[in-house]
């Protein structure tokens, strides 16, 4: 299997395809954010243990997600019971799981990085003098491991949905994707941090618009970056042995 090399600037193009996603079906994206959104908010009041859960389920919600990104595509019903169809579906839970995993160990590695350089900048004689460095190196990590982690998912999850693939081998395929087409993941990141940070301005409703949109462009994505996969039929091959 073979990455395709597009645009830098598609960076920017999927998100007016996770627009179009999007508006093809405002009602069943709102409801299935708004579940996604109160599961988070649910687990997120029992840390660690909640967030842990949520970075584990969250590959196989993401799943769910790109189902409905592709049921409007192609001018499909959008179910909202496909957000849990990951979960339900014994073919791709446990390879989606099994990238959920790697989303838990990125998060307690980062986590631990957090705590270490935390304790080091507060120990000392001296610790607000200690402090800055300490913490910045911690939260550069953390956040390093981070775009790790989103970078090995980013195509991970889509293969592995619509090919069946195992999770190692996705995620190495996606790692490889983002590197050559770094262009344009760099821009989408990008994007999706300014996108993220207005989302968040009116207490965090935009996000309710912007997790539907970035699904749609993650879809859209994965669509030109592995157009093989995603139109088998257009391409004249199938789906790799996993």
């Amino acid at each position: 299997m073979k990455a395709q090399r597009v645009a830098p600037e598609r960076g920017l193009g999927w998100f007016q395809s996770g627009w179009q996603t999007f508006t093809a079906a405002i009602g069943a994206w709102l409801l299935a954010t708004v579940i996604f959104l109160a599961l988070a908010l649910i687990l997120s009041l029992v840390p660690p243990i909640g967030n842990l859960i949520l970075a584990l389920i969250s590959p196989p919600l993401t799943a769910g997600f790109l189902l409905m990104a592709r049921s409007a595509q192609e001018g499909e019903p959008v179910r909202v019971g496909l957000l849990l169809q990951g979960l339900a579906e014994p073919g791709v839970r446990g390879s989606l799981l099994g990238l959920g995993l790697v989303s838990v160990i990125g998060t307690v590695i980062g986590g631990i990085f957090l705590v270490v350089t935390g304790a080091a900048g507060m120990s000392g004689a001296e610790p607000v003098a200690r402090l800055s460095p300490a913490i910045l190196l911690g939260w550069l990590l953390y956040f390093g491991i981070m775009i790790l982690v989103g970078l090995a998912l980013l195509f991970a999850v889509p293969l592995v949905t619509f090919t069946r693939r195992e999770a190692w081998p996705s995620v190495q395929y996606s790692l490889a994707a983002c590197l050559q087409n770094l262009g344009a993941v760099i821009l989408f990141f990008f994007a999706y941090l300014v996108l993220a940070f207005f989302a968040a301005l009116p207490l965090g409703l935009g996000f309710l618009i912007l997790i539907p949109v970035v699904m749609g462009a993650i879809y859209q994505a994965y669509r030109e970056v592995f157009p093989e996969e995603a139109f088998p039929e257009e391409a004249g091959v199938g789906p790799e042995p996993r």
